[in-house]
This record gives structure tokens, sequence and C-alpha cells, in this order.
């Protein structure tokens, strides 16, 4: 999980770069967007690379020689050794995450007849929850982008949606949220940092 942590964060400026982000709709109820606009490779590569290496490392622990074929011989080396399932399952995990991530992209679903907002699949908040949307401009010098885009939820805490590189394509992006959604647009100023 720490691996795919590492390599996943939206630190890294090309992951949000690429296309003007928008809405794009699935029906006429369901509206999607993007929240990572390019498709970033690097962790799919670098998972595979640590992979090859780690199964490399594992599999010299299983005598290959001892049965008919490669899977009975590693059931009996699992059977011989059972906390070697523990090391060739772990990656598993990591690696599907990555995999979904870098093939499916990851999407915030905007459904007006339900009136709820959805991240993967998962309810995130109702169209009710959302305070305002709120586009922070001017990251100063040190950073790429000029606007971000996000969620402001009646608590207090923002859920970020998108990074633009224009403030008129943020600002025009956060009208049609706020008009699906029913929620006002306000503007920050960020400071410089």
């Amino acid at each position: 999980m720490l691996l795919y942590h590492l390599v996943m964060n939206d630190w890294n400026p090309s992951m949000n770069s690429g296309q003007r982000p928008r809405l794009t709709w699935r029906g006429t109820q369901v509206a999607r967007l993007r929240v990572r606009q390019k498709r970033f490779w690097f962790p799919f590569f670098a998972m595979a690379l640590f992979l090859g290496g780690w199964y490399f490392l594992l599999f010299n622990q299983v005598d290959f020689t001892s049965a008919d074929s490669p899977w009975r011989a590693l059931w009996l080396t699992l059977k011989a050794e059972p906390g070697l399932a523990i090391p060739l399952l772990l990656p598993l995990l990591p690696l599907a995450m990555i995999t979904r991530d870098t093939l499916g992209g990851d999407y915030m679903e905007f459904n007006r007849e339900k009136g709820i907002i959805t991240r993967r699949g998962r309810r995130k908040l109702g169209f009710d929850d959302v305070e305002a949307l709120v586009i922070r401009a001017g990251f100063g010098r040190v950073r790429r982008y000029a606007t971000q885009l996000s969620m402001r939820r009646r608590g207090g805490q923002k859920i970020f949606l998108c990074r633009c590189v224009d403030y008129t394509d943020c600002s025009a992006l956060a009208q049609e949220i706020a008009t699906l959604i029913g929620a006002p647009v306000r503007s920050e100023r960020a400071g410089k940092g």
C-alpha cells in the first residue's frame, strides 16, 4: 500500500495535465468528471519491474524439479513452508490498484436522479452536502497550475476535483457543475508558495 501511495500521489503535475477538464454525460441523468486527465504509465511499469525482481527472488526458493508440473512444485513448497504464501500474494493488491488507476482512470460521477456524488462507484456525498464549489487561483511561481477546483462540504472539508491551466476553463467547469448540483461558485486567491 505504501508503494501505491508513493507513486500515485496527486503531487505529480503530469497526472493532471493534458486536455481541458470537462463533464461527459452518460445518458441524461449521470455526468462524469475525470479527475486525472492524463494516464500516467510510470507506476504501472515501476510496479511490473519491482514484481519481476520480487517473484524472481521468491521463486528461487521453489524446487521446480521436484514435481511433474510447476504448479505442483509451487503447491508442495507452499505446503511445506506456509509462510511463503504471504510474500507470494501480498504484491497482488497494489498491482490491481495501480492497474485499475492506469487503465480505468479516476472518475467522479454526479447522479442527478439520486442527488449523489460518487467516486469509483462509492458514494462520496449528496448534492445537499455541498456548500460551494471553490476555485482557488494563483499558486505562485513554483506550481505549474493556475487554478484548482474543489467542492467544500457543509462541515468545511474540501474535496479536490481537478486542476486547470486556464482560469476560464476552470470557471466554465465550475458553473456547469454548480448548475447540476445547485451550489454556488466561490473564488479564492491562494498565497504565494
